[in-house]
Parts: structure tokens; sequence; C-alpha cells
């Protein structure tokens, strides 16, 4: 039970009067008591980490030039999904990928983050390396542009410029310069990776053009959108001075406009090529969009093109042949923030909305509506790799009504058949402004998600494991004299591959045991440890670059030197069968769709009947490696509570397969004798309900597959050595022996106030892929029990081995000092209104700012180190993006002692949703985090001071200011300043 649910059940007594005023007294009590955070429920129950809090001591993570990162690897309560919390910075920016530019590199081996962190040599962005152990300073402020394909090249545009950049060497180059123009902007290369593409103007111009007999239809575009506003008539910029319509711009996707003056308009895409290798500007014309008709338009004569001297360098982009025009289009980068997604052919796109619509890009034919939330909207989508799905979010909170819908904060995976499933819960606190949206973007292989979420307090940089990575295909062993050589295919999906692993087994189908240490870095290994006349089981596994590791591939059967004619053991081979599905073109509807289900499906996904249609049916390939009587067997389960079953045709001979288990069961569909080689199988069924995750053929009459698709379950051995070290006040340092396991993935590190009788969830503090762990904002004389486990990267985790600990005692008494604007001694004008959810009987809000200060008598009982908490809400409409900037002098005795509220304020609130029976108050005010990269103090001197505020917003709602020498402290009622 979180405080919101606590304050629902007391409401509902107290609702007026004299009875407000007592649920107002046992709410402050409530709050304020010792035991009020054991009941707060926290994200993800991640219960150990939401303790900790403070001034982080970056100096003991840094590592020459980088910095020791801090990763957590949790689960998502929700839906089962592994998570990444990438950082434990207690002050770090969201992730600002809008959707469109890359943060991973090419191969998925670095990510870019955008949040500022207080490296060696001062405070940067920075990228973090491909096992998330360290972060890397980036210093050069301006965005990511990642080069395509060589994952150690990036480009980065300061207005005017652009750099090359080597991450491996760190030396960077400039590559071209011009005079800035207005609105410049990059959305990334070409599709063929030679240029990088500048829009100039961003969004391209307007020119006359004559109507043919069909009108250009209205294209649904939104960020990014062709045009910009000058609803004004500012002047235009002198560069482009030629006709102030040329600059004009139109909302939301019309690419012709009538012009009062000028007539019928048309947008042309404007900007500069700049090759990627020489540095050398070629200035163009393109078309803005991939519609048949603008196309026909832009190859025709019908369009009035610029003429002058600043015209006479510009290369039109035309051509008699459509289909070329169309390739031309889809050659630049696309204009879009996320609002739209284009499939990876570029012939479709996906755009969000309250209806989340799938459109053919050649004619804006909508082929898929359809709604995510019946009374919430899909924000941002992201298409990158796959044809046939795409992820988006459903917003956290309708606006400006502040409620929230249904499936709110869940990023989904969307496929183009109208079917979706959630992938995670965001756990998003309550906003309204746009960068406190989702971010969402998947990596080059589509297996993870980067993302921003506010769930521990602040907006973090989280990735979210969305999928396995795909195994190698076409397996096949040959021999060479004593050895034995294997051979394979990449899969379609590689890009973010690091090597293959080898498995080798005595037995079919099971008990694989791993070969090569190190991936294996081409397609092709040879065995030379074997033995003549052995029957040998190869599967081979994809690694990541992150770690992740595939599924095992098909199994290449009954390999070996001098074998005999006839085998001598059973064979057992999986399919998996949403195969069946995976790469089917973007609007092939065979009629069964893909779900998910990490915990209980092998390799996550499975198919299931299509809800739109009364009969599903596809096709399977297995490859058979001997002549032999087969078993078949299906891993099924039926959806709802009913009966269903499914149809399995190989060749001449058709199966069926029923259950009325609502959990995965293996059900033995029969036998029948083929023939070796490549078999295609159908799969079918018109059971609204059957769903269907693998296949096991088997020769073997007795034996019965049990669970998923077999795989190592034996956990790595535990850790040693263990040993915590006190290095400050409120910071221990956790070292451990390395482990020799080959398949490790990482540790996890456990820590409790209380002894643990096992890890969980709720103790994990950090995920280390190398063996130490700072554990930093602790609590003074405090004993902390710790346990290190180490997991594989079959997520097989080791037993615990223990630890304690002790941090010294508090030099001085916790203090804190509760300073109620309502109680301040008031210079100026100000509005004072009653309000539900504040800490004195009223709010303040300055009416006259550059006259307006605030003061009050304070008696500090000690020296020390103190942190100022504000607490405030902006007011407004509860529109998105609504920001002000807030900048408060603190002055002690009238001598300037520090500024707080910096940045923008970002949580705008109309009155009524605050006034005293609104149930949404206590999660709308706000708490400033006391610094802007670092938790901040001051010091302050024991003794009776006047400690004044000055330069209050006048759009902002003031409360209270809390003083406390406790850096570990961290309120509960409210959120957390966004920016």
């Amino acid at each position: 039970m979180n405080v919101n649910h606590i304050n629902a059940l007391l409401r509902c007594f107290f609702q007026k009067g004299k009875a407000l005023l007592i649920y107002s007294v046992l709410l402050i009590l409530f709050l304020f008591n010792p035991a009020y955070a054991s009941l707060i429920a926290p994200p993800q129950n991640l219960k150990s980490l939401m303790e900790r809090h403070g001034h982080k001591p970056y100096e003991r993570f840094h590592r020459q030039e980088e910095m020791l990162n801090h990763r957590i690897v949790f689960n998502d309560l929700d839906h089962g999904s592994e998570l990444w919390m990438l950082d434990t910075s207690p002050i770090a920016e969201h992730s600002g990928t809008a959707s469109i530019w890359p943060a991973w590199n090419a191969d998925g081996s670095l990510l870019y983050l955008q949040g500022h962190r207080q490296f060696r040599n001062g405070i940067s962005q920075s990228f973090i390396n491909s096992d998330y152990s360290r972060l890397m300073p980036y210093v050069h402020g301006s965005r990511v542009l990642w080069d395509r394909e060589d994952p150690d090249v990036y480009f980065f545009r300061p207005d005017g410029r652009l750099f090359t950049g080597s991450v491996s060497t760190g030396e960077t180059r400039l590559l071209a310069e011009w005079d800035p123009y207005p609105r410049e902007r990059s959305y990334g290369l070409t599709s063929d990776n030679q240029y990088i593409f500048i829009d100039t103007p961003n969004g391209g111009i307007w020119l006359p053009y004559e109507p043919g007999e069909k009108s250009i239809p209205h294209i649904q575009m939104h960020d990014g959108r062709p045009g910009g506003f000058n609803p004004e008539g500012k002047p235009v910029p002198p560069r482009f001075q030629i006709d102030e319509w040329m600059y004009r711009g139109s909302p939301r996707g019309k690419f012709v406009e009538e012009h009062d003056q000028w007539g019928p308009l048309i947008l042309v895409r404007t900007g500069m090529l700049i090759d990627r290798n020489t540095g050398r500007i070629d200035h163009v014309i393109a078309p803005a969009a991939g519609e048949t008709r603008y196309l026909e338009t832009f190859m025709s004569d019908r369009i009035q093109w610029p003429e002058g001297p600043e015209w006479d360098k510009y290369r039109i982009h035309k051509s008699d042949n459509l289909n070329e025009l169309f390739e031309i289009y889809r050659y630049y980068p696309i204009l879009t923030h996320g609002h739209e997604a284009h499939s990876p052919d570029g012939e479709y796109l996906a755009r969000d909305g309250g209806t989340t619509n799938l459109i053919r890009v050649r004619d804006v034919e909508i082929l898929q509506s359809y709604r995510l939330s019946p009374d919430g909207s899909n924000y941002h989508l992201h298409w990158l790799k796959h044809p046939r799905f795409y992820i988006g979010w459903v917003r956290g909170w309708n606006l400006p009504r502040f409620t929230r819908s249904e499936n709110a904060n869940t990023v989904y995976q969307i496929f183009s058949d109208k079917t979706w499933q959630p992938v995670f819960n965001t756990n998003h606190l309550p906003n309204t402004y746009y960068a406190g949206g989702d971010f969402s973007m998947m990596s080059p292989d589509a297996t993870k998600i980067h993302t921003a979420s506010s769930m521990t307090g602040r907006f973090r940089n989280y990735i979210a494991v969305m999928a396995r990575p795909r195994p190698p295909s076409q397996l096949e062993w040959e021999t060479d004299g004593s050895s034995l050589v294997l051979n394979w295919e990449p899969s379609g999906y590689h890009r973010e591959t690091r090597g293959y692993l080898v498995y080798r087994s005595m037995r079919s189908g099971d008990d694989y045991e791993l070969l090569t240490h190190e991936p294996v870095m081409n397609t092709s290994w040879r065995d030379t440890a074997i033995e003549p006349g052995q029957d040998y089981y190869y599967v081979i596994t994809s690694l990541e670059h992150s770690g992740l590791e595939s599924g095992y591939s098909e199994e290449v059967s009954r390999a070996g030197v001098q074998l005999s004619g006839s085998i001598d053991q059973p064979l057992t081979i999986y399919l998996e069968a949403e195969n069946a599905m995976w790469d089917r073109y973007t609007t092939e509807m065979p009629g069964l769709a893909v779900g998910r289900d990490v915990q209980g499906a092998s390799d996550w996904y499975y198919v299931y009947k299509h809800p739109d249609v009364s009969y599903g049916e596809s096709s399977l390939q297995v490859r058979l490696p001997e002549d032999e009587t087969y078993y078949i067997w299906a891993r099924i389960r039926d959806q709802e509570s009913g009966h269903s079953g499914w149809i399995l045709d190989l060749e001449s001979t058709k199966m069926k397969v029923e259950t009325d288990s609502q959990t995965w069961k293996w059900v033995l569909a029969g036998s029948t004798s083929l023939s070796v080689g490549a078999l295609d199988m159908m799969i079918s069924t018109e059971d609204p309900d059957a769903a269907m995750d693998v296949i096991c053929f088997t020769t073997d009459k007795s034996f019965e597959p049990a669970g998923k698709r077999p795989e190592a379950k034996q956990p790595p051995p535990p850790p040693a050595a263990l040993h915590a070290e006190h290095v400050d006040d409120r910071t221990l340092h956790l070292v451990w022996d390395a482990s020799s396991d080959p398949s490790l993935s990482h540790y996890n590190v456990y820590a409790s106030r209380e002894r643990m009788e096992e890890p969980g969830q709720q103790y994990l503090i950090g995920s280390p892929t190398e063996p130490e762990l700072i554990d930093w904002g602790l609590r003074a004389e405090t004993t902390y029990y710790y346990a290190v486990t180490a997991v594989d990267r079959r997520r097989n985790e080791s037993t615990p081995i223990f630890i304690e600990a002790n941090t010294p005692v508090r030099r001085v008494p916790e203090n804190r000092i509760e300073l109620t604007f309502d109680d301040a001694e008031r210079q100026g004008m100000f509005e004072r209104s009653i309000a539900a959810g504040t800490k004195g009987l009223a709010y303040l809000v300055p009416e006259e700012p550059e006259n307006n200060r605030v003061s009050w008598s304070i008696d500090i009982p000690d020296d020390d180190t103190y942190y100022l908490w504000l607490r405030y809400l902006q007011r407004g409409d509860g529109s998105r993006g609504n920001t002000v900037s807030q900048n408060i002098q603190v002055l002690l005795n009238g001598k300037e002692l520090a500024i707080i509220g910096g940045g923008e304020t970002d949580m705008n609130a109309p009155d009524e949703l605050i006034t005293p029976s609104n149930r949404l108050a206590d999660e709308l005010w706000t708490w400033n985090w006391p610094g802007e990269i670092n938790l901040k103090g001051v010091n302050l001197p024991a003794g009776t001071h006047t400690l004044t505020l000055k330069d209050l917003n006048e759009r902002v709602r003031y409360d209270m200011l809390l003083l406390t020498n406790e850096p570990s402290f961290l309120p509960h009622d409210g959120r957390f300043r966004q920016r």
C-alpha cells in the first residue's frame, strides 16, 4: 500500500470541515513517522535501492579518464521483462533520443547517454561501453549522429560546422564549415551512409505550383513536419528573403497550401549533402513526401523552381521515373521525431495518437487502425529493423484532466497485423512537459529498448530486453582428417553480434556443453577434440556485444568421424513456432499472430490465432537428419477457459493436437515416417483461443518433453573472498574475486539493514560486470548486510556469499527544519490560497516577483552541511511543455548563500487539481532536487539566523522550504522536479 492508497481510504471518511482538519493532522503524523518509508511501495519493489540517496562520491568511481558504472539488472513485475537501470547518479537527465537519433552505435556496442556526469576532467555527457561497466566522457555537447556502418565513427554538428569523431582514438576532425542557416537540423545520414544531410531550413520551403486533376492528400505528420510556423509574419532571415511564403510553414502534414497572395504552394525539402569522407557540400532540393500524387507533381514541370544567385548552387532531384523518385525520397533521413515510424523498407508508416494508424506511404491509405488504450493515447513510435513490428508507449497521463488511462505507462511491441504485446511498465511519475514523455528506441537488432523513466524519482536511462538475439542458421558439418568442421550462416539480425558460441553434447536435444569460452568471430569452427566412431550433437548461439545470448540454433545431429552406418541413439529436434511468423512481409496476414510470454514460453514468444480472422495458417521448416519414424509433440495452451487445438500438416500426414489447459502443456500429435532433408510443415487453427509455443520431433517412442526447450540450468559457482571497506562516512567499497565461469553475465549485489534470509529484488542495489561495487548514499551508524551472487547468460544465479559492514556514527545529530511559506514574513504582494496536499495552511504565489521576498528566523542547532529542499507547484493549464525558469536566491543574514530551483520548472497544474477534495494533489506537489549534477549542500553555522528567498516566480505556487543535514533524506509526499 502506498500513500495514495492511504489518502484515498482516509478521504472516504473525512470529507469536509473539521473532519478535513483531523485528516490533515493524521496525514502529517503519518508522513513523518519513521516507519512511513516501509509502507511506501517502491517501484518494481526496489526497496533497498530507493533507500540510497545523497551526494555521490564521483571521485570513487573514476578509473583514469573513464568512470565505473553502476548498472542494476532487475525484472519488470508486471510483464516479466528484464530491465537494466544504467546508472545510479543522484541527478541525471533523461534520454533525449526523441526516437530518431539512435543512442546505439552501428553494432550496439556503445550507447550515447545525454545526462551529465562528473568525470575527472569535468562535467560531460557520456558513452557507455558494451558490458555496461564503464562510462566514457563525451565532451562535444551536440547530439551524436552515429555512422550507419562503422561502430567507431560518429558525427556532431554545432550550428555552421560538422565534425567527425572516433570513439577508439578520441580524435575529432572538422569536416565542413558554412555560415549557419536559420533552423538548420540533421536527422542523420543518407541510406547509403555516404552523406550527412542538413535540413536548411528544417522542413523545407514553399514553392508555387500548378495543381493536377487529383489533389495531394493531407499527410498526417507531427514533429519534424515540413515547413515551420511563422504566424506573426516575422521577417524571414536574409538568406531566405526570396519571398516570405517560401518560409511560411504549414500545420500537421499539409504538403500543399493555398496562399492568399501566391496561390497554390507545394512544399519541397532543401538542404546540404555533406560527404562523410571529404566534407564536400552539395546543396539540393528533394521530395519532402513519398505520396504518389506529390511525386507526380515533383517530377512534372508544374513547380516554379526558385531562381537567383542564392539558388544557383542547388541541384534539384528530378526524375521521369516515379519509382526512382520514391527512392530519392527514401534516400534522405526521415523527417520525424517519432510521432511517425517508417517501416524498414520505407513503404509504410505507423502514426501515433489516440488511434494508432498503419499507413501506406505511396497512397496514404490506412491499412490498420487501432487503440492501445481505450481512454489514452499512444505516444512516440520506433520502427527500425523488423518488417512486422515496432514499439510504442501509452502516455501515462491524460492532459489536462490529469487522469491515468488504461494501460498507462506501458511500452508495447506492436505488430503490423493490429496486435500488440506489453513489454514493460515505465512507472512514470506525473508530468506534463514534453521531455517527460517516452522516447523509446530499439537496438539495431530489435532485441533491446532504450528509454527513460522517472520511476525512481528523477529521469534515468533504462534498457528493456525485448527479445533474445537470433541464433545462426544453416548449420552444417564436414570432416577434415581427424577433425570436424562446423559451418553456419548468420541470422538476418546480426548487426549486434559480437561472435558465436559452440556447444556440444553426447546425446541429441539436451546436455550441451560450452566448448568456446571466447566467442568465435567467424562462421566456421573446427573441433579437434573428438573420438573416432563417437556421435556428437552441436548447437550454436549468437552472442551480442551487450552480453545477451540467443537460444540454441537447430542441432547438427550425429556428427563425427568414422561413424558406424546406423544411428545408436534417439534424435530430438525442437522447433520454435514463432519462426513461422517472424520474417514475413509487413502486410502478410496469414491469420496467426505472435504473442510474448517471457516467463512461460520457450524463447519468450509463441503464436496464436489472430482475433480478427476465423482461420490461421502458416508454415515452418524443419531439417531432419535421418530417415526415421518421428513422434511429434506440440507445446500448446488454451488462452481462455475452453478447448482449442491445432492441425499439423506434414506433407501427406495431418495430425491434431488439443488441450483445455490454460498453462503450457506438451501434447502428442502422433507419429509418422519422414525422410531426411528439409520438410515444410503447416500449422493451422480455427479455434479462437489456440496458442502454440514449440514443436518437438523425436525418434524415441518413450520420450516425453517437459517444460521449455532444454537449456543449461546449472548455476555458476558463487563469488569468493568478499570484502567490504569503509571509504567515506556514507560509502562502502565491496570487492570480491573475479569469476572464472566463461558464461558469466554479471554479479548481483544485495543489501539490507536487516539480515536477509535469501536475496531478492527488494534488496538489489547493483549488477556490476566487474568484481566491485561502490555502495553510496548510506545512513550513518547503521549495519548493512550484503550478499553477492554470480549470474550467467541464461540467468542462472549462484548461491550467495554474505558479509556485513558498519557505517560510522554521526558527527552531529540529524536535524530537519521545515519552513512553510504561509508562516514566512512576507515583503511585497502575494496571493495566498488553500489547497490539498500542502504542508502549510496555504500556499503563496508572488504577484510582483521583482519586489517580493519571504524570510524566516531559524535556529540552526549544529554547524553542518545542510540540503535545501523546495516544495512548490507551477500554475498552468496542465498542457504539455508549459515550463518556466526558476532561479531563487537564498540569503543568509542578507548574504547570498545558494541558488535553488535552477533550470525549468516542469509540472504545471490547474487550480482545480489541488482543491481540498482532489486526491491528485498529493502526487502533484513537487520537490526540487537540491542540485543539478549532484546533491548540493551548503554550510550553515549554529545559531539564530535570518533566511530569505527572493527572485520567486509569479507562475509558481510555493509551499515549504525544508533544511536537513541528512544527505540520505528523500521526501515521499509528492514528485521530484524532472529538469
